[in-house]
């Protein structure tokens, strides 16, 4: 099983996640904001603008869709990550089917991809210290992020508009 600490070491400059940003426009992230991970920290010798026309191939007819917020959990190796769990099903189960395949083929590995395998997709909203959602919440997804780490700081390296 890969452990938090273990990623959090083995992240380097260049790895990507695919997420939906649930808050905040910003391109340089200092901090998390509310996001919905897709696809976890991987790497890829792909060039932002390649991986961005690839995703947005893989996505099109992909219509904008809304999701809601779910009860609270638990998550992490201590179950001492406080999540919002999104409701299932939903439209992001889809999105994870088409791209899960795609991205293993061109790169050398996901992130969790053990824990994938043994527990299923389970897209959460990890709590920001005060910043959450609440059950009942809905979010509107239009849209999905490229966030890649480089010398530290995550910035959103692309963007990939749902528009069906």
């Amino acid at each position: 099983m890969v452990t938090e600490s273990a990623l959090k070491a083995s992240m380097k400059d260049g790895d990507r996640i695919i997420l939906v940003l649930v808050e905040g426009h910003e391109t340089t992230l200092k901090k998390w904001p509310l996001h919905i991970t897709i696809i976890p920290w991987f790497a890829s010798e792909l060039s932002a603008n390649d991986l961005k026309q690839i995703l947005s191939s893989k996505l099109k007819g992909t219509k904008p869709f809304q999701v809601e917020v779910g009860k609270e959990a638990m998550f992490g190796e201590k179950h001492d990550i406080p999540v919002n769990v999104i409701k299932l099903p939903n439209p992001l189960e889809d999105i994870d089917k088409k791209l899960r395949s795609l991205i293993e083929s061109k790169s050398s590995g996901i992130a969790y991809s053990n824990l994938r395998k043994r527990y299923g997709f389970n897209p959460h909203i990890t709590f920001q210290g005060e910043r959450r959602k609440y059950p009942g919440d809905k979010i509107r997804i239009n849209k999905i992020q490229v966030v890649r780490i480089d010398n530290g700081l995550k910035r959103v390296e692309s963007e990939v508009e749902l528009n069906g």
